[in-house]
C-alpha cells in the first residue's frame, strides 16, 4: 500500500512569520496536532506541533500572539513521497521518532500528511470487503519506537 492511499490530502499550513496563536487556532479549528510550515511557493520548510507551541509559550513566558512560528518550528523536516510504501513511512517515523510525516512532491511542495493514526486506522480496517492494508504489528512497532525515551542531551538541543 502506498502513502497516497493512506494520507490526508486536505492539509492546512502556515508561514514562518505567522504567529503561534494563528497556528494554535488552525489546529483547534481543524482538530489536528501539527501543521507544515511552508515558504511562499508552498515548499515545506518544517513542521510545528501543538507541543512545540505549548513549550514555546511556557519557556518564554510570552503570549502566543507575540511569538512567530519560525521561533518554535522544527529545524528539519522529515518527509516522504506519495509513491512511497506504508512501510517506508513507518520506518521514517521510527527512525525520527515522530508521529506525522509531510508528504511532498518532487519539487518539495506539500501534497499531504501521513500520520501514525492513518496507519493505525488502515491496520484495523475491516469495512465490507476492504482488507487490512497495514499490519497491526508494524503499527505497534512504530509506536514503540516513537515512544522510546530520547537521550537527555538530544532533548535539550
Amino acid at each position: 500500500m502506498n502513502v497516497d492511499q493512506l494520507m490526508t490530502k486536505e492539509v492546512f499550513s502556515c508561514l514562518p512569520g505567522d504567529s503561534l496563536a494563528k497556528a494554535a487556532r488552525l489546529m483547534w479549528d481543524h482538530d489536528i496536532g501539527c501543521l507544515p510550515v511552508v515558504d511562499a511557493q508552498g515548499r515545506v520548510l518544517a513542521m510545528i506541533t501543538d507541543r512545540d507551541i505549548c513549550m514555546a509559550g511556557h519557556l518564554t513566558g510570552k503570549r502566543l500572539a507575540e511569538l512567530s512560528i519560525g521561533s518554535a518550528m522544527s529545524k528539519k523536516v522529515v518527509a516522504c513521497n506519495p509513491t512511497d510504501s506504508a512501510e517506508t513511512a513507518e520506518e521514517l517515523m521510527r527512525l525520527s521518532q515522530i508521529r506525522r510525516l509531510a508528504v511532498v512532491d518532487t519539487a518539495g511542495s506539500m501534497v499531504g500528511i501521513i500520520s501514525l493514526n492513518d496507519l493505525a486506522r488502515a491496520s484495523a480496517r475491516v469495512r465490507g470487503h476492504k482488507p487490512k492494508t497495514v499490519e497491526l504489528q508494524d503499527v505497534a512497532a512504530t509506536l514503540a519506537a516513537i515512544c522510546e525515551p530520547r537521550v537527555a542531551h538530544q532533548a535539550a538541543a
